[in-house]
């Protein structure tokens, strides 16, 4: 399933944070019967500044987490999105390996990791900064959402 096509269903649930802000927020319900697994969908959206105040990129994670009887059961990563227009800045997309789920302390945890890379050149010199960049959504039992900027499950 392709996060474009989700991120228009899920705009209402899109947690924006600015300066890497944190906020609870609902996520959305995938089905809600009394005494079987309740499953979750949310999503955490981060737009970093520079020092300046530029917002230089957008990021956008995705996660599903499923609950029965008040304990969560399983946390899955889904999908991410990550764009800038900033100029001189792009991101470097990095394996499978800088995600992940987990659940601890009954709550649902998914994490990605992102590099935004700053480079100016010019004929015969360069200039580069790599910055990384982690969010990771905190997903309960009762379906709210909040995040911080933690790669890794503790």
């Amino acid at each position: 399933m392709k996060f474009k096509k989700l991120k228009t269903a899920l705009a209402a649930l899109a947690l924006s944070l600015v300066a890497m802000g944190v906020a609870a927020n609902p996520a959305q319900a995938i089905h809600a019967d009394a005494g079987v697994e309740q499953c979750w969908v949310g999503t955490r959206t981060v737009k970093p500044k520079s020092l300046v105040g530029i917002t230089v990129g957008t990021m956008s994670i995705q996660s599903r987490w499923c609950v029965q009887d008040g304990r969560v059961t399983s946390s899955d990563f889904i999908d991410y999105y990550a764009e800038t227009s900033t100029p001189f800045n792009r991101f470097i997309h990095l394996p499978d390996t800088s995600v992940g789920a987990e659940v601890v302390d009954n709550r649902a945890l998914a994490w990605k990791q992102f590099v935004l890379f700053f480079e100016i050149q010019t004929g015969f010199m360069s200039f580069n900064k790599p910055t990384d960049i982690c969010s990771r959504i905190i997903g309960t039992p009762y379906g709210t959402i909040s995040g911080d900027a933690r790669c890794g499950a503790y």
